[in-house]
């Protein structure tokens, strides 16, 4: 599909045909979000998986990935999962003044700058940095040779040393400032006092660091005295996911291209809501990491560790097993119901819970029994009225235990 702007729009999962592009009018990235699967008489045939976002062609005119479930689900979805908005109408600390503002951008921006507020409050991330040095004076480590042959030829600065600075040019903090940027670039006013963050609008690796933060997002790295950050590294991940998804005529690809894995965002959300159903109870909810105690084997070697998305304990005993599936199908495939069938053996649990989107219908409870009477759910989310479709999920949650 194309328009006046010269933009491609797809949907993710799914089969298109691109006319008038040449396979040398994609960029290496180009192939991060689609599969090639033909290339007859002048019309390329890609497939897309569950990557959402944008990235410019060679030949000027860019790529735009959108989800199915519609930008303003996914923008809940990514809000709720990264704890930006709370479950049954309770905003979070930094707080939206109504729900419906997530979809402002104005409203993003504020609670951007009341995030980086805090950062400023309680300090900056920063790392130590060791480079070489001349000086008159020592301040580091002396490289006593290099030094004495100085002094003997009478050198300015003659003191060879290696020195340990602070720098705040960390992964964090550039992708807090490229959300900045980002905001600025879309004319909305972004106060001096933030300018401070200073990253150049074309920093060529930001991708990079999109992809560590949220790695240590969701192994829950910003945790303890360090957890003040984790807002304003959710909502930039938010700020510039949304530039993928925005079809407004000011905005354009840049040099680089933006993404947001489904998969893995659905899989926060869904844990989301897990959480939500049995908080104040004496019920935990985590997903169990590889090597944990929490994470189980089938044979005795490390590449059979069993690690299913989400673990549902009540009182230190394990309860409920759960895998949220972003197959926008209506049915689930064989392999998935073997894990989940070995997800219960393993972890000696009767019920089991896939949970996975649903574009069609209302949101949905189907269970199926094992032939040991092992029993596995499928709780199928409607995305066509999100918040009614939470509360129905938590409240049916709730009825399990």
């Amino acid at each position: 599909m194309r328009d006046k702007l010269e933009k491609i729009i797809l949907h993710e999962f799914g089969e298109f045909n691109l006319h008038d592009v040449k396979i040398s009018d994609f960029p290496p990235i180009a192939w991060s979000y689609l599969t090639p699967i033909a290339h007859n008489s002048g019309i390329i045939s890609v497939r897309t998986e569950g990557i959402i976002g944008a990235f410019r062609l060679n030949n000027g005119r860019s790529v735009w990935i959108t989800p199915r479930i519609g930008a303003n689900s996914f923008h809940r979805m990514l809000m709720v999962g990264n704890g930006i908005i709370r479950l049954e109408g309770k905003s979070s600390n930094v707080g939206l003044s109504h729900e419906s503002d997530i979809d402002n951008k104005n409203a993003l921006a504020e609670l951007l700058f009341a995030s980086i507020d805090e950062i400023n409050s309680k300090g900056k991330f920063s790392q130590r940095t060791k480079h070489k040095q001349r000086a008159n004076s020592l301040s580091g480590k002396l490289h006593l040779t290099k030094t004495l042959l100085s002094v003997v030829r009478l050198e300015n600065e003659p003191i060879h040393q290696t020195v340990s600075t602070k720098s705040f040019d960390i992964s964090e903090n550039r992708v807090i400032s490229k959300a900045l940027n980002l905001i600025a670039a879309d004319g909305i006013q972004v106060p001096k006092i933030y300018s401070r963050w200073g990253l150049k609008p074309h920093y060529s690796k930001i991708n990079q660091d999109i992809t560590i933060v949220q790695e240590r997002l969701a192994k829950q790295h910003y945790s303890g005295q360090r957890n003040y950050y984790e807002k304003a590294l959710s909502l930039s991940l938010l700020i510039i996911a949304s530039c993928g998804l925005s079809m407004d005529d000011r905005n354009e690809v840049e040099g680089e291209a933006f993404s947001s894995n489904l998969p893995l965002i659905f899989e926060k959300y869904a844990l989301a809501l897990f959480r939500q159903a049995y908080l104040g109870q004496a019920i935990t909810v985590t997903k169990a990491e590889k090597n944990s105690p929490d994470s189980m084997r089938i044979i005795d070697n490390d590449i059979s560790s069993m690690i299913p998305d989400i673990l549902v304990k009540n009182k230190n005993l394990n309860a409920l097993i759960a895998d949220a599936k972003y197959k926008l199908k209506d049915y689930l495939n064989t392999n998935d119901l073997y894990q989940m069938y070995t997800y219960l053996s393993a972890y000696n649990v009767e019920h089991g819970i896939i949970v996975k989107p649903c574009l069609n219908g209302i949101t949905r409870s189907v269970q199926h029994r094992f032939f040991d009477g092992k029993i596995m759910e499928i709780i199928s989310i409607s995305f066509d009225d999100i918040k009614s479709s939470e509360k129905w999920v938590i409240s049916h949650l709730r009825s399990l235990i």
